[in-house]
């Protein structure tokens, strides 16, 4: 026989208003998806192979862009996330230079860049300007 009592118990549970109690609380757990970083490494040298320290590189991948300047030793790093990269460098004085690099997850890619020197016999005078001691004043007026 049931209760009045029972009936508007078990009308709850199946509304939905009340839910049963467990004897084992169970955690919450919250989960992040990680993507494991790579590094890209590399030196940038001369076309002698000598160090080439303030060149600008610029990775460009995966929507992003990152930029970081070579050290006295020619040498830099930047963590990426595994995708296809450009690596572009530039340097005064050099020819910009370029390599693609394809990075896959928790590895470090060591890239080399080569620069060469640039030339400038293609070099052209576009304007000229002087100076004349001989200055005379003058005046506008309208």
């Amino acid at each position: 026989m049931r209760t009045p009592l029972g009936a508007a118990v078990a009308l709850a549970f199946i509304a939905g208003l009340v839910s049963p109690v467990s004897a084992v609380a169970s955690p919450t757990i919250p989960v992040q998806a990680t993507v494991a970083q790579s590094t890209i490494t590399g030196h940038i040298t001369d076309s002698r192979g000598n160090p080439l320290s303030g060149a600008a590189i610029r990775i460009e991948g995966g929507g992003k862009t990152y930029s970081v300047t070579s050290s006295s030793d020619g040498s830099f790093q930047q963590a990426v996330p595994p995708g296809v990269y450009t690596v572009t460098v530039n340097r005064g004085g050099y020819q910009t230079g370029q390599n693609d690099v394809a990075v896959t997850a928790g590895a470090k890619f060591d890239v080399t860049v080569p620069l060469q020197e640039s030339n400038l016999s293609s070099l052209r005078v576009i304007g000229r300007s002087s100076v004349s001691a001989n200055r005379t004043p003058f005046n506008i007026s309208e």
